[in-house]
């Protein structure tokens, strides 16, 4: 992968920051679905309240390494490679990079291509 974030016009660098935003925001929306899921398994389970706690309490903090995994890197070098990983994980739709120049889009399609190709090779 590569870093050619700096190459990008004023316009796609708009473009790109706002396809992360709207790609975090889909992030903590799908935590907070999975949480309210798994709340509502845990009034019904035979399990004590510490110990629906304890199973609560890990899944927000998976849910929390996972997002600082993603996340944490928020700098110019890194968003090309975190869009291509929400486009991977389907936070954000392929055809939502249509408002790129032809370049950047070519560019981010690459990056998630080599990734499903290194995905497939891992599974």
């Amino acid at each position: 992968m590569h870093n050619d974030y700096q190459k990008l016009s004023k316009k796609d660098k708009k473009i790109v920051r706002a396809l992360i935003d709207k790609g975090i925001a889909e992030d903590f929306k799908r935590g907070m679905q999975h949480f309210d899921q798994l709340i509502q398994q845990l009034k019904s389970s035979p399990e004590t309240p510490q110990e629906q706690y304890y199973k609560l309490y890990n899944e927000v903090r998976d849910f929390d390494k996972q997002i600082s995994r993603m996340y944490d890197r928020l700098t110019g070098s890194h968003f090309l490679n975190i869009l291509a990983n929400q486009i991977l994980q389907t936070l954000i739709d392929e055809a939502e990079l249509d408002e790129l120049s032809p370049e950047a889009k070519d560019q981010i399609t690459s990056d998630v291509r080599f990734m499903r190709s290194m995905q497939s090779i891992n599974s």
